[in-house]
């Protein structure tokens, strides 16, 4: 895969300016954030810059890092022989491509001198083609376009032979499940109709309505609850139930009315017109 077939999608490039992005929402998460419509090549024409972001999947389970080192000389530019580089004005970076990403932090020597930072989530970088204070970020091409680990621990071991360390801050958490993860559309489909074949072959599981003695699912019970059997059950509560003008007892159905009315209400609060009484 080549340099701008790895880094021109949607979900990557930002419009900025003067290395200030132009847009508030580019650091939110994934599914908040917007696609830019614009390819590299239409960004570099209207703003004369782009910014990449960083810390998303590009392959599958591999995430889009940089290493950035500065100043400039031939050692940083010697470091990876094999691997192409963009020149900045104030240093260059690598492109690198990790499984476990680990966070932003500073590249420092065995005497704890900076070297320059490796940039993960949460970062941007400008793109090579852009202009930025007269001076215009160059691509040199070589075999490889950029590094590729499997692991942390070889990327340290990498790092430690070429006599630098990661200054990381407190203990490395590999969230597996991050929101701001990337995976490619072609892979996301096949995913999709693997979960869905799952899911046909395992049957739902059902719950049986009180009333009619019908198998639901528990999602749509509330809605036929509602819907069907909510007013035939006000329709029962109005015939069974009834209450007395004279003691405010409610009772149920003809017979139990003409008890009430011989035993209890009679006997208690007795009236002189029996027969006028009416509900």
């Amino acid at each position: 895969m080549t340099y701008l077939q790895l880094l021109d999608r949607d979900y990557l490039r930002i419009p900025t300016k003067n290395k200030v992005p132009l847009r508030k929402d580019w650091s939110l998460p994934i599914h908040h954030y917007y696609k830019e419509p614009l390819t590299i090549a239409q960004l570099l024409k209207t703003y004369h810059e782009y910014g990449i972001r960083l810390g998303l999947f590009v392959l599958k389970d591999y995430h889009l890092a940089v290493l950035y080192f500065r100043p400039f000389s031939e050692y940083w530019v010697n470091l990876f022989p094999k691997t192409s580089y963009t020149l900045t004005e104030n240093g260059l970076y690598y492109w690198l491509l990790i499984k476990e990403l680990p966070p932003t932090c500073l590249l420092k020597n065995k005497q704890g001198e900076s070297l320059g930072n490796f940039y993960g989530n949460g970062k941007l970088v400008i793109g090579s083609g852009s202009t930025v204070n007269n001076f215009t970020y160059q691509w040199t091409p070589r075999k490889q376009d950029y590094l590729t680990f499997n692991s942390l621990k070889e990327f340290k071991k990498t790092l430690t032979k070429l006599k630098i360390k990661l200054a990381i801050k407190g203990k490395v958490k590999l969230n597996k499940t991050q929101n701001e993860w990337i995976i490619p559309t072609k892979l996301k489909s096949r995913w999709k109709k693997r979960n869905l074949i799952k899911a046909k072959l395992k049957p739902p599981k059902l719950v049986k309505c009180l009333d009619c003695n019908r198998q639901l699912k528990p999602s749509n019970l509330i809605q036929h609850l509602l819907k069907i059997h909510a007013k035939t059950r006000a329709r029962k509560r109005k015939k069974l139930w009834r209450t007395c003008r004279r003691c405010q007892a409610t009772y149920r159905t003809l017979i139990k009315k003409r008890e009430h009315k011989e035993f209890y209400c009679f006997k208690n609060k007795p009236l002189k017109k029996i027969s006028s009484w009416k509900n």
